[in-house]
């Protein structure tokens, strides 16, 4: 379906060279949140930079107040030959795990767009952990980039 959708509007718009399509679950009450990391190992370090980070923690929580973490795991970067596309290469990985919240300490400003077209709301956080970005995240204590 994606790639269809993807052919027509390139047709119908010559001068779009990417689509990018979200699917969004019916089921509401759960949020999915990422936060890039150097390993995919028990309570890995938050990695300095989203672009460059080898995996990303994805969470699934209910949003009843409880913070209660439904899912968790860990997905590899994809890898990229040229550095200038790991960045893209990452939004996309993001869109297509349906991210919805991405914790992070730096971001560059292109991806930072990219990401928040997708609608994926960005908060900054300096935590050293994931289970510290992820507690500070629940606890309301967040600082929105851009």
């Amino acid at each position: 379906i994606a790639k269809s959708a993807e052919d027509a509007v390139k047709h119908e718009f010559p001068e779009v060279i990417a689509v990018h399509l979200q699917m969004v679950p019916a089921e509401i009450g759960r949020i999915r949140v990422a936060v890039p990391v150097i390993s995919n190992v028990g309570n890995p370090e938050v990695s300095p930079n989203t672009c460059r980070a080898p995996y990303f923690y994805l969470a699934t929580m209910r949003t009843d107040g409880k913070g209660e973490i439904i899912e968790e795991g860990f997905i590899r970067s994809p890898p990229v030959k040229d550095e200038y596309l790991a960045g893209p290469a990452n939004v996309h990985i993001l869109i297509k795990n349906g991210v919805d919240v991405l914790l992070t300490r730096k971001i560059d400003d292109r991806i930072l767009e990219s990401i928040t077209e997708a609608e994926i709301s960005v908060y900054h956080t300096e935590k050293r952990t994931v289970k510290e970005a992820m507690q500070e995240y629940f606890e309301g204590k967040r600082e929105t980039i851009k």
